[in-house]
């Protein structure tokens, strides 16, 4: 069962992930801005405690585009290793 608790330990370290780069924009923006927070991708880095989050949400009520952020991030100590705020990657079709 060696696959399973690989695949479980992945799918936990991507849900860390996403919830510190949550908090860190929540810091930034207000929970007003979260809440159209989406997640647009979540992937590992070659460093297995390093991820990737790209997510994007609305900064400000009113607003009526989309800001898209890619956050690396560390899932052991939850340290923000680097943030850039990017333009709406182009394999998304949302809005």
């Amino acid at each position: 069962m060696v696959f399973g608790l690989f695949v479980s330990n992945k799918v936990d370290d991507a849900g860390k992930a996403t919830d510190i780069a949550r908090n860190y924009l929540e810091k930034q923006h207000g929970n007003i801005g979260l809440l159209l927070f989406r997640v647009e991708e979540v992937k590992p880095n070659t460093n297995e405690n390093i991820w990737i989050v790209v997510c994007s949400l609305f900064t400000s009520l009113g607003s009526t585009e989309r800001a898209y952020y890619e956050i690396k991030l560390n899932v052991k100590d939850g340290k923000i290793e680097k943030v850039n705020k990017i333009e709406k990657p182009k394999w998304t079709n949302a809005n």
